[in-house]
Parts: structure tokens; sequence; C-alpha cells
């Protein structure tokens, strides 16, 4: 029996499929600072912004194709790709919503590269940001094909190192607590404690060095020999902090305890006053302690009240402001490009659909044949589509091109009739 065409039915593609085709994915960076938000509220995210709060929000929120957590000493951010608005993910995470500042597309670029040259940081320039930067690229959850965060974090960091001539480092975050004590003791040669042999605690040992008799606090492995006798410090274990305490005019805590090292009952008794600088989030001292006679302290909060930027603050941003916009004008076209992609997939799922429909009027095939078939299919879409697509492509970002992509996907779907 003859096979009619007729008796053929004519099965259509969903309008549902095309309406998914051309997804527009945007870049947001949620910001919950000492800028948003007071200390005590950044400490309370900082404890449940973790790995596995943020693994859990991944899962309950696929419109996310990619996410990233950045932490430092005073902020948290959640970096994120994604397919419909960030509103329902900032609602679902932790501390007041209106704390979280919303920084999107081009914005979102320039903070992120803001935020890697250490120009967001109380010590402008500092590098020890462009590290933290670095480990949340190599933590990046991800449902795209290839990973936008990760290019994005290396373009921040390897723009900074390249432009830090334009943007010296000014101080780290350990000179600025450093000076700070020395300035609020106003007495020369002062005994100070350094809790926390870390990075920025062997830092504030050397920056106090030239000027105060300085005993850094270990928890596991004490300091090297060079490092003491390079900086003029002595080290001992944090279990004898009780001792060491009667004899300080200050300390400096700057260890990742993650909790409270010094309380108000440490403290009682004391015959003299004590400046104490906390540089930890969490706080690594109890904030009551301020409530004692003779005790000033100086937190994260503080500090970042006293921050100036530097007088030629302006100028360095623009160099930044110039490297981020190159960069965003490049995501916005790969961007672009992955829409049109997703375009070109549905209509390929289209052909692939109408020659396996078409395969009875084909008769018995050879696999080149079958291969032939499928090559001049290829090639005719892809012909009769590169002029408007192109013209897709060189569109720029925004509500206009998003309206002719989606013009194009009903234009180029199926029509829907029999």
């Amino acid at each position: 029996m003859a096979l009619s065409v007729d008796s053929v039915a004519r099965p259509t593609l969903p309008e549902s499929a095309w309406d998914r085709a051309p997804e527009s994915l945007s870049l947001s960076i949620l910001e919950f600072s000492l800028s948003t938000a007071s200390l005590d509220e950044l400490e309370a995210v900082t404890k449940e912004a973790n790995p596995d709060r943020l693994t859990a929000l991944w899962n309950d929120h696929p419109e996310l194709k990619e996410l990233a957590l950045v932490r430092t000493c005073h902020r948290v951010e959640c970096v994120a790709l994604h397919a419909a608005p960030v509103a329902p993910f900032r609602a679902s995470l932790p501390g007041r919503a209106d704390a979280w500042r919303t920084w999107t597309g081009p914005e979102a670029v320039h903070h992120l590269y803001r935020v890697a040259a250490g120009l967001e940081s109380l010590a402008w320039g500092e590098r020890e940001v462009r590290e933290q930067i670095r480990a949340a690229g190599s933590r990046i959850h991800t449902r795209h094909p290839r990973s936008v965060l990760a290019d994005l974090f290396r373009s921040a960091i390897d723009s900074t190192e390249r432009f830090e001539g334009p943007v010296p480092c000014r101080r780290s975050i350990a000179s600025i607590a450093a000076t700070t004590l020395l300035e609020e003791i106003a007495r020369p040669f002062p005994r100070v404690l350094v809790v926390g042999s870390g990075t920025v605690g062997s830092q504030v040992v050397e920056a106090l060095g030239p000027y105060a008799r300085t005993t850094i606090l270990y928890r596991r492995t004490p300091p090297s020999e060079d490092f003491l006798r390079s900086s003029g410090a002595r080290a001992v274990p944090i279990g004898a902090i009780d001792a060491e305490l009667p004899l300080c005019d200050g300390l400096v805590a700057a260890a990742k305890a993650g909790e409270r090292i010094l309380r108000p009952i440490d403290l009682v008794g004391r015959g003299r006053g004590i400046v104490l600088v906390d540089l930890g989030v969490p706080r690594n001292i109890d904030p009551r302690v301020a409530e004692l006679p003779g005790t000033r302290l100086v937190d994260l909060a503080e500090l970042h009240l006293r921050h100036r930027p530097p007088a030629d603050s302006a100028a360095l941003d623009r160099v930044v402001k110039e490297r981020a916009r190159e960069r965003s004008e490049q995501l916005a076209r790969e961007l672009a490009s992955t829409d049109i992609d997703a375009l070109m997939r549905a209509i390929d799922s289209v052909r692939r659909d109408e020659l396996r429909r078409a395969q009875p009027y084909f008769g018995r095939l050879t696999a080149a044949q079958r291969e032939a078939i499928d090559h001049f299919s290829q090639r005719l879409v892809r012909q009769m589509l590169r002029a408007p697509l192109d013209e897709l492509r060189r569109l720029p970002p925004g509500p206009e091109r998003e309206r002719w992509l989606a013009m194009a996907a009903r234009i180029l779907g199926p029509s829907g009739g029999p």
C-alpha cells in the first residue's frame, strides 16, 4: 500500500518550547557589608552565609545558572548569573532584605573590579581581597556549559594585577589597625598583644615592630624564628593569654576563631586602661568589654567610619571603571550569544524532528545517505538564518534586543497550523 502525503500527520512543536529558547541571562551581585548594615547584622549574616547554606539556596532556586560567595573582612557578597528576576533569591538570603544592595549588569562588573582592586576595602589597594576572590572563583555552583563567573573573576584579578602601577596599595588593614592602636594608646613603646599568627596578624606585628614591644599569640604553630627575629616580637601559645593580659597596654585581635576569645570577665580587675582593636568578623572580642572602666574598644565599624579614600580616589577609580567597562561589553556579547545559541538549538531540534517524521518518504536509506540528508538540512537551515542571526548578535543588550529576539522566535518557529 502506497503511503500518501495526506495520511502522514504533521505534528507541531509546542509554542512553550519556543518561549523557552531565548533564555535571557543576567549578572547580579548582592552585597551585604558595613556600607549597608551594622556590624551586629554583618556578623550574623557572616555566620549564616556559609557554603552549606549557599548549596541549599542553590538547590532551591533553579533560575540561578551560576552562584558564588565572596567573603572579606567586612562584606558578604553573592554573585549570581540568573535567567529570572533575582528578587526571590534575594528574599531567601539571611539578614534584612533591604540591607542586601543589588548591583546589576555593567554596574555589577564595575563593583566586582573595585572589590578586586581593594577600592571597596578599608585599606585602598589591599592585596588580600584578591586571594579571597580567587578562592570564591574556585567554588562556583554552575548549571552553565562554561563558567561565566570563573572567567569574570579571573579577569577582575588579572586586571588588578596589571594596573598595580596606577593603583598602588595605600595601606593594609593591618597597618590601619596598628596606627589606630598607637594613636589611642598615646604612649611611647607600649606593650601590645596580637592574637592570631595568620597573614593579618603577622602584618600587624610587622607594622608595630619599630614602635611597640609585641607578643604574638598563636593557636597551633608558632611563627618561624626568622619572623620573630626580624620583627622583634616574642610568641606564646594563646592559652597564656590570661598571664599576658595584665602586662599589656593594647591588644589587636586578628584571629579566624569564629568565637569570642576575650570577654568582660577576662578584663575585670585590671589596674590600668587598655586599648583593644578587633579585626574579626565574627568578632573576636565581646563588644560588652567597652562598658568596662578604662577600656577602649575599636572595631571594624569604627574603622569603617574613620575610613577616607585617598585624595586621588576619583582618578584611580576611572582606571578601574574603564577596565570594567571593557569587560562588561565583552560579557554582554557573551550572554547575548548564549541566548541566540539557545534559539539555534531549538531550531535545530525542529529540524531533527522533521527529519524523523519525513523518514517514511525516504524509504530505506544507507548510513551514508542519512548522513548526507542530515548535513544538507543543517547547511540549508544555517544559510537561511545566518543573516538575521548575525543582525541579532550585533544588537546591544537591553529591552530592544529582547523584543527582536522574541520576534525572531515567533517568526522562525512553527506556525502551529495543520
